[in-house]
This record gives structure tokens, sequence and C-alpha cells, in this order.
């Protein structure tokens, strides 16, 4: 594949999913909240982390999966609970279960060019507040089948499935977030996209653009129940 074709498709990729993260951006976002997001400056050292992180922890998960581990790791870093950095927060002990084993995110697989693009826009729209918070203020999420198996293997410590009995946040697809664990005083971090404003009359590249957004509204990647179960 030459240059300008992984250009294109890079380029086409992007306008499909900020399409999709668009269409979900119907909800309000605090004053304090667009503040904190809109003063992160992160580096590329901290998107590359971002990205192999996320991909080690749900790669599988489609956008909506990797969107919401994305926010986890954004809402640690409001929270200042987990680290005033993103490789503290990453490179935590025990808390990104692929970092932990690689040795640090480092470790992890680099991502490929369509992947760190994937990431990036995630990231873009989620600094910007056009992305909805899909984990509704978590700060923590895993997969339950899987805690539950490493625990009758006698693999984990009792008491880790669904974080002794908490209650989720939200669940997708195959991971349960929590704003708040059991025996964990947090305060949830609500971070919520805000409505894009309409398009002036002679902004006649928005008023496309938005057209062209209702037109791919059908294509997007998420599908949301009102069960708040996103599979």
């Amino acid at each position: 594949m030459t240059l300008m074709r992984i250009k294109v498709c890079v380029l086409v990729f992007c306008g499909l999913i900020f399409s999709s993260f668009n269409s979900w951006a119907n909800e309000t976002i605090t004053a304090d909240q667009r503040i904190k997001l809109c003063s992160f400056e992160l580096s590329e050292e901290d998107r590359d982390a971002i990205g192999r992180v996320t991909y080690a922890e749900a790669g599988d998960q489609g956008d909506s999966g990797m969107a919401a581990v994305v926010h986890v790791i954004l809402n640690r870093l409001i929270s200042g609970e987990f680290g005033s950095s993103i490789t503290q927060i990453l490179n935590a002990k025990n808390q990104f279960e692929p970092a932990t084993r690689a040795g640090g995110w480092k470790n992890l697989p680099s991502l490929t060019p369509r992947q760190r693009a994937r990431i990036d826009t995630i990231i873009n729209l989620s600094l910007d507040g056009r992305l909805p918070d899909l984990t509704n203020g978590s700060l923590y999420f895993q997969n339950p089948v899987i805690v539950a198996q490493r625990e009758a293997a006698g693999q984990t410590p009792k008491g880790l499935i669904r974080f002794n009995g908490s209650t989720p946040a939200a669940v997708i697809r195959d991971h349960e977030f929590y704003s708040v664990i059991k025996n964990q005083k947090t305060i949830p971090v609500l971070v919520q996209a805000q409505k894009p404003p309409a398009p002036e009359p002679w902004d006649i590249y928005a008023i496309a653009r938005r057209l062209n957004l209702q037109e791919n509204a059908s294509r997007d990647v998420f599908t949301r129940k009102a069960t708040g179960v996103i599979q």
C-alpha cells in the first residue's frame, strides 16, 4: 500500500469515527470538567502510553470499549488520586494488568499508524468535550467473567469479582465500569460531551459537515440501549 493510500485510509477512518462520536454528543458537560479537560496537554509519550494500554486492555472491545478505557484513564488523571501523570497512572502496580505484567507500558506492543489514528481521534474528541463519557465517570473496570475464572482457579484473592459486589456504572461489551467501589471512598468524576453548536447560516463548510454527520449516523460504531448496556 502506498503512502498516499495509507493517508487516505486514515483520513477516511477518522472521518467515520468522528461522525460516530458526534452522533453521541447530545449531553452537557460541567464547566469545571470542561476546564480540566481543556487544560490537559498530553505529550506524544502520553498518547503513546494511553494507546498501548488501551489496545492491550480493550483492543477486542470495539470503539466503544476502547473509548471507555481512555475515559477511565482521563478520569483518573482528573481525580488526582491515582498519580499526577499518565505514566504514573498506567504503571501503578496492579492497576492496569497488561502494563503490570509487561513491567511498564513501554514494554507493550507499539501501535500501527491506523491504530494510533484511532486512539488519537478518541483522545482528541474526549479532551475537546465532544465525546461523551460512556462509563459515567468510572475510575475502575474489569471483565467479571475472567476475574471469576481466576478466583475459581485460586489465582486471585476472593472478593475481587465486581469489586466485592459493587454496582457498575456502565457495562460495555465484556467490561463492567465502576465510578465507586465498595470500601473505597471516591467521588465520581462525570465527564460528558457538549452538543456542537448549530452552524451559522453563512458557514457552508459547517452546514455540509453537519449534513454529512446526519447522513452517516446509521453507520455509528456504537449501539446503546436504554438499560445502559452497550453491546
